[in-house]
């Protein structure tokens, strides 16, 4: 696990914000699908031809939606980033805290990465202003100044 910082958390945003975003509209979608299919496999025995076509269009549209969502998540892990909660869009930035391992956490909608939480736990919590002010002062002294 790479453990990044809140800024470069911050700078991965836009696209890893765009990510979450289809994640979480590919988990509904899946979700939505999986539970339709399964009305239909209970009711199989009483369809109606308009039901059993429906039935194969959720069979194919769950494949492509699934295979969709995979890509997704293949896709925030090649870039470094966990998904915390699919159907939030809810994402985890790895890093470290108090010598534990932790997410910086953003999901759709949040202004920023304004959240954290270690990672065998959900429990968010708001990052603190210092954790702000330590990252301004390493820049600050990565330019010499």
């Amino acid at each position: 696990m790479e453990i990044l910082t809140l800024e470069i958390a911050e700078a991965m945003l836009p696209l890893a914000g765009r990510v979450a975003e289809d994640l979480k509209y590919f988990s509904a979608k899946v979700r939505t699908l999986r539970s339709e299919r399964i009305f239909f496999e209970k009711k199989k025995r009483e369809f109606t031809w308009r039901e059993r076509r429906r039935q194969h269009e959720v069979t194919d549209e769950l494949y492509f939606m699934e295979l969709s969502l995979e890509n997704i998540l293949n896709e925030l892990k090649a870039i470094g980033i966990e998904p915390l909660v699919a159907e939030l869009g809810l994402i985890g930035f790895p890093t470290m805290v108090n010598n534990r391992r932790a997410y910086f956490s953003w999901k759709p909608g949040e202004p920023c990465v304004c959240y954290w939480n270690f990672a065998d736990e959900l429990n968010r919590r708001p990052v603190p202003p210092t954790w702000y002010q330590d990252a301004q002062v390493e820049d600050q002294k990565k330019l010499g100044a």
